[in-house]
């Protein structure tokens, strides 16, 4: 893979590490955003879950969770829960 990358030295070395730095906390912040997010949905749903049926026990409340989605699903699920309102 040598035509993509190139031998020589960068100019600004200490720049790129502050780059690569700070790109790599802000993916780490928006990972830990959807994830806090998703956790956020399941216990709203949890709730609700509880509440209309309070004799379920707890296996068939977690089975009965829709499965995870990405960010943009998430959020709009939390707009739509009790929770969220």
């Amino acid at each position: 893979m040598g035509w993509s990358l190139s031998y020589l030295k960068p100019r600004e070395p200490r720049l790129l590490d502050a780059l690569f730095l700070s790109a790599g906390r802000a993916l780490h912040l928006a990972n830990a955003f959807e994830s806090k997010c998703q956790y956020v949905l399941r216990m709203a749903n949890l709730a609700e879950a509880a509440q209309a049926d309070p004799v379920l026990g707890l296996q068939e409340m977690t089975n009965g969770l829709p499965p995870d989605k990405m960010l943009g699903g998430t959020l709009r699920d939390l707009a739509n829960t009790s929770l969220g309102s």
